[in-house]
């Protein structure tokens, strides 16, 4: 099996959504979110020179479209109930991504772009063990 076979398919799936002027707004935002945690795990793993490196970027890779997937699906089936239940169900993600650092590195600036702006669609750090935060929120 070629190395970093998930990364790439997912990373390549983002760019074609990103790339699509006929994409969708959300589509485009989400797919943004998702080719950015790729690029920073994949440079996070080099800097740190991780081992089995290509294991790990496959793996993540998987479930970060886990969690993206599981994010949108909750935001539509939640759409109506309460709002205390929306904000409730949507900080669960946001505090599964925050508690499971994949990387802990010290630039919480730029690992928390997403989890700090109040305009994105995908409040969630770059610095998340995906698996992790995936099997901490799936019901």
């Amino acid at each position: 099996m070629p190395a970093q076979r998930i990364f790439n398919f997912v990373l390549s799936g983002a760019n074609k959504v990103i790339n699509n002027p006929a994409s969708s707004f959300v589509s485009t935002q989400i797919e943004q979110f998702k080719k950015s945690a790729l690029v920073y795990m994949r440079s996070q793993a080099r800097a740190n020179q991780t081992p089995n490196a290509d294991a790990l970027l496959d793996n993540q890779a998987y479930y970060l479209s886990q969690f993206v997937s599981l994010y949108i699906d909750t935001l539509v089936k939640t759409k109506g109930q309460s709002r205390e239940k929306q904000v409730e169900r949507i900080e669960q993600f946001i505090n599964a991504s925050k508690l499971n650092r994949l990387f802990n590195d010290p630039d919480r600036q730029t690992a928390d772009a997403y989890l700090l702006s109040d305009k994105s669609l995908t409040p969630f750090s770059l610095d998340t063990d995906w698996q992790k935060a995936y099997e901490m929120i799936k019901d």
